[in-house]
């Protein structure tokens, strides 16, 4: 496979990702789907997908980088049968309703002297794969709150899967529901 890069930078920059061919899935953002893909978006910019993926197929690397800007996906795969990887940082704001991290998946959430980077999903799932969450950054599941440096479950939600869990600096992880979470992690 070849080499791609797509950069949305500025305040009022805004892709959103639809297709509306008939039989064509709507709404399929892949970065890296055989080769490398590269997808950057920063300065407040703004993304929309329905799907995303990183790194489609074995042997594909798909990267993306959310920097002060925004993005919004139903469902989002970091590292399908190939590798992928999602930093959210500075402010940056990423949205899912599903967020999967696969085997080859590293999805890090961090922050800056001023500002974090922030994840929220309704489901989190790892079937391998990393979750670092570093220097203030947040990562929500379902509808939990809490402080900066924190994976937040509210386990009316789902998170569950084997993978790693890294939180350094101040951090730690929460779960503001009574039923046990289901997770090993290392």
């Amino acid at each position: 496979g070849g080499a791609g890069t797509v950069t949305i930078d500025g305040a009022g920059s805004i892709l959103v990702v639809a297709n509306n061919l008939p039989g064509a899935p709507n709404g399929v953002l892949i970065v890296g789907n055989a080769g490398t893909g590269a997808l950057t978006v920063l300065n407040g910019a703004s993304l929309g997908s329905i799907f995303a993926t990183l790194g489609e197929q074995v042997g594909a690397f798909g990267a993306a980088t959310l920097d002060a800007a925004a993005w919004s996906a139903g469902l989002l795969t970091i590292g399908k049968a190939g590798s992928g990887s999602v930093a959210v940082q500075d402010g940056g704001v990423l949205t899912t309703v599903q967020l999967v991290i696969g085997a080859g998946g590293t999805l890090a959430a961090s922050g800056s002297l001023t500002s974090v980077g922030t994840v929220t999903t309704s489901t989190l799932t790892m079937t391998g794969g990393t979750l670092d969450v570093t220097q203030g950054g947040v990562v929500a599941v379902g509808a939990a709150t809490g402080p900066a440096g924190a994976v937040l479950v509210n386990t009316l939600y789902d998170f569950t899967g084997l993978g790693t869990l890294k939180e350094r600096s101040v951090g730690s992880l929460l779960a503001t529901y009574y039923r046990p979470l289901v997770a090993a992690l290392a």
